[in-house]
């Protein structure tokens, strides 16, 4: 091949990528204003879609049975944060999504600190994964609240360190109703 069909070959090769990065360069923040309000990733044969997620775990909470036994007290502490949590979910669904999680962590260190005594909570820092299997252990959770917890749990995760990540209204009120039915067993099964 000689030097000339080597460099038109070489411009045909690159000319389509080339022009992309220079129209994602001159558009970028254009581009970037339009991440904030995606409510579902794709990338090559990998889709992320948050509502779907939030759905599904949904139709999964309807399954579990509603607790029956907190006191007045704990029931209206509840309902106080979850009447919060959807306020802020109007304007900020990413906010009602942390707060949602930080009252499950919490649940989750009160049932396990009363079935492990034994649980150094200042020497040890402990996975998602692990506090629910712990509690699973224990019987405190079954298999599908684990799995919801988990499931809860990337969903926060994702909400946190992802700056592209959107969720809607409605799936972050889901989403606080999800998190606080399990906090209602977690309550309930550590009494």
């Amino acid at each position: 091949m000689d030097p000339l069909t080597f460099t038109v070959e070489l411009i045909k090769a690159t000319s389509w990528p080339a022009a992309v990065l220079v129209i994602a360069l001159l558009f970028r923040r254009g581009i970037a204003a339009v991440f904030p309000r995606l409510t579902r990733l794709q990338h090559r044969d990998t889709v992320i879609d948050f509502a779907k997620q939030i759905e599904d775990l949904k139709s999964e909470v309807a399954a579990l049975p509603a607790p029956s036994s907190l006191s007045r007290d704990q029931r209206r502490l509840i309902e106080f944060r979850e009447t919060e949590l959807r306020e802020i979910s109007c304007f900020d669904p990413r906010s009602a999504i942390l707060g949602a999680y930080s009252m499950l962590q919490l649940a989750a260190a009160e049932a396990l600190i009363k079935h492990y005594p034994e649980l150094d909570t200042k020497e040890e820092l402990l996975a998602h994964t692990t506090i629910a299997r712990m509690l699973r252990d224990k019987e405190v959770f079954g298999r599908h609240e684990e799995e919801l917890f988990v499931s809860l749990t990337r969903i926060r995760n994702t909400a946190v360190h992802k700056q592209d990540f959107e969720m809607t209204e409605e799936s972050a009120t889901q989403y606080v109703d999800i998190a606080l039915t399990l906090i209602r067993l977690l309550k309930e099964r550590s009494l």
